[in-house]
């Protein structure tokens, strides 16, 4: 099939060879990407808030009137991982108990949704929306963390949830922490 005598046979020879040497390299890339997405994407912290815990007390009997406690309870944070909020500049840690998040932005809230929140009762509905974190210029009682020209703190529901206060109080923990991480 080939002349060996003639001029282009060296010719195919490299081509052959760097159609190989190509090949070999995608599958080298493919490979050690491969690799990097199976590492965790986690920046594994631990760490635990230190406030005070939230005093328990006889509930009212409509849930909307249920006031929510200033004090963050505390609570083991676990291993987090971290989300780019493009839009504001800034990056948050979430834990992972929370579950996979979703986030809008109303104004200057970032609104975070995540599966733990939606697993509160349905006599809770209201405590299911406006967890996130919101920014300020200036600081306030809720709004300490400075990252850059803005303050950020904690965003969350105007009512608690008595019927399930221990998933309440750890929603709150663990959002609070996801505010205190914006950087």
């Amino acid at each position: 099939m080939f002349d060996r005598n003639s001029k282009a046979f060296p010719w195919m020879i490299v081509s052959i060879i760097a159609l190989v040497a190509i090949v070999i390299a995608v599958f080298v890339v493919v490979i050690v990407n491969g690799a990097r997405s199976d590492e965790p994407e986690a920046v594994e912290t631990t760490s635990v808030l230190t406030s005070a815990p939230v005093a328990t007390s006889t509930p009212p009997a409509v849930e909307e009137e249920t006031p929510v406690n200033s004090d963050v309870p505390e609570v083991e944070v676990g291993p987090t991982k971290s989300l780019a909020v493009s839009q504001w500049g800034v990056t948050f840690d979430y834990s992972t108990k929370l579950g996979a998040p979703a986030y809008s932005i109303e104004g200057d809230t970032v609104l975070v949704d995540t599966a733990l929140v939606q697993t509160l009762p349905e006599s809770c509905a209201a405590a299911r929306v406006g967890w996130g974190f919101s920014r300020t210029t200036a600081a306030d009682a809720t709004h300490v963390n400075q990252v850059g020209e803005y303050y950020y703190g904690i965003a969350m529901p105007t009512s608690g949830c008595s019927e399930d206060s221990a998933l309440f109080d750890e929603l709150h923990g663990l959002y609070a922490a996801l505010a205190a991480s914006v950087h």
